[in-house]
């Protein structure tokens, strides 16, 4: 992303759910920060965005890990910098930040987002699962008849080969040699 910023412009208090590398390219920006209280967000938290399904979705997530989350920005910054021309940061997801324009300028954010053990462990689970025949089936609620409903399906399957599935599943299957294997580069001269 980039962000052309004049003079005054200020971006209030907020979290990402990205890792952020920043470049000031030009003019200055003064940032203010405080420490989250929410471990590996995995949506960020903008109050300054007041629309009710944005905060809706912010405020479930946050309490995932954190049941105790409030919806409100920290009330005075636990340090604080300002940012020149060449001057490069790094702050992780999930540190409250507010943004204030000092001289009109622009800046360069690149936002990491990683890959979570819930999304490589329930990938590898879906494929697994995929293998067999029932759990490919699709969705089909016949009202009429309570044996055939679709909880009464999920559930079968659950009790019936969910168990068996999960356990056939290890660390080494999931991770692929790249990630298994250690792996030395060495540079040689010549």
């Amino acid at each position: 992303e980039i962000f052309c910023g004049t003079k005054g412009h200020f971006t209030d208090w907020h979290f990402d759910f990205q890792n952020n590398f920043t470049i000031q390219l030009s003019g200055s920006k003064k940032w203010n920060f405080r420490e989250g209280e929410v471990p590996h967000p995995i949506r960020g938290a903008t109050p300054h965005y007041k629309a009710r399904e944005a905060v809706e979705g912010q405020m479930k997530a946050a309490r995932l890990s954190t049941p105790s989350f409030e919806f409100s920005p920290p009330p005075t910054p636990s340090s604080t910098i300002t940012m020149n021309p060449g001057d490069f940061m790094y702050f992780p997801a999930g540190m409250w930040h507010s943004v204030e324009t000092l001289s009109p300028g622009m800046s360069l954010n690149i936002s990491i987002m990683g890959t979570t053990y819930a999304e490589v462990y329930t990938e590898a689970l879906r494929h697994i699962l995929m293998k067999d025949d029932s759990w490919r089936s699709v969705i089909v609620d016949d009202l009429s008849n309570d044996k055939s409903s679709a909880v009464h399906k999920l559930q079968e399957l659950i009790e019936g080969k969910l168990d068996a599935t999960v356990k056939e599943l290890n660390s080494s299957m999931i991770f692929t040699p790249v990630v298994t294997e250690r792996r030395v580069a060495s540079v040689s001269g010549g």
